[in-house]
C-alpha cells in the first residue's frame, strides 16, 4: 500500500476541530437560507420549518458530538455520555410528539431542513480535501519497472 506523502506547511495544515466544525454550520446556514429563500420565492413549504429541522438537526449532531467527547477523552464521564444522548433522545420523542403532531412544523419542509447539516458536511469535507492539496501542476513520476530475469538475460 502506498502512502500519500504528507505536506504540512501553514496554509494547507488540517485546522483545529472546532474551526472545522464552525466552517461546517456556516455551510449549513447558507443552506438553510438559501432553501428558505426559495421556499418563498416558490411559495412552497414552510420557511420555518427549513429552519427548524436545521437547527433541530445541527443541535443533535452537538449533543451527540458532545457526549462522545465525554465518554472517550481521557478523563472519562460516561454518565455524562449517556444523559447527553437521554437528553438527544428526548428532543427527538419531545419534537414529534408536539411539532409533528400539532401541524406547527410542514414535515417535508423539516425534512429538507435537516438535510442542510449533510450537505454541509459533504461540502466542508470536499472543501478542506481541495485546500489540501498542494497547489500548481502535477507532475507525474514514472518509473520503469524490469523483471528480474529480464536483467539477467540481457
Amino acid at each position: 500500500m502506498t502512502e500519500r506523502p504528507a505536506m504540512l506547511s501553514a496554509s494547507n495544515a488540517e485546522p483545529r476541530p472546532g474551526f472545522r466544525k464552525a466552517r461546517m454550520f456556516l455551510w449549513q446556514l447558507v443552506a438553510t437560507l438559501a432553501l428558505a429563500v426559495l421556499a418563498v420565492a416558490l411559495r412552497r413549504g414552510s420557511p420555518l420549518s427549513i429552519a427548524c429541522g436545521a437547527v433541530f438537526l445541527s443541535g443533535s449532531f452537538l449533543l451527540q458530538d458532545l457526549a462522545f467527547s465525554a465518554a472517550f477523552r481521557r478523563k472519562r464521564h460516561p454518565a455524562l455520555a449517556v444523559g447527553l444522548l437521554l437528553l438527544k433522545l428526548g428532543a427527538v420523542l419531545g419534537l414529534a410528539a408536539l411539532g409533528l403532531r400539532s401541524g406547527l412544523i410542514e414535515p417535508l419542509s423539516f425534512a429538507l431542513g435537516a438535510t442542510t447539516l449533510l450537505l454541509a458536511i459533504v461540502t466542508e469535507t470536499c472543501y478542506s480535501e481541495r485546500r489540501s492539496r498542494p497547489q500548481g501542476p502535477r507532475k507525474r513520476e514514472q518509473t520503469l519497472v524490469r523483471h528480474p530475469r529480464g536483467a539477467e538475460d540481457s
